[in-house]
């Protein structure tokens, strides 16, 4: 699993979280479902959640980005010629 020792202690401490991969890997080594290995643990299902969150903010503001730098660049691209 590649997974340190010290990890699994910050982990039982609370000072870290296991990644999904990691959680996915475990549900398929102990063969118990993801349900099991989170139910009742509060940090991990909101860690998931923005998981979740931080992908769709990120994509979005990829998408934004694009929308606005492209349109800036061929206006720039534009003037420039006119001197």
């Amino acid at each position: 699993m590649h997974i340190s020792r010290q990890s699994i202690s910050k982990w039982e401490t609370g000072k870290s979280l296991p990644t999904t991969d990691q959680i996915i890997l475990l549900s398929e080594i102990f063969d118990c479902s993801l349900d099991t290995l989170l139910k009742g643990d509060k940090k991990m299902e909101e860690k998931a959640k923005h998981e979740i969150d931080d992908k769709r903010t990120l994509k979005l503001i990829y998408k934004v980005g694009w929308g606005l730098i492209i349109p800036f660049l061929f206006t720039l691209k534009f003037i420039l010629h006119l001197f």
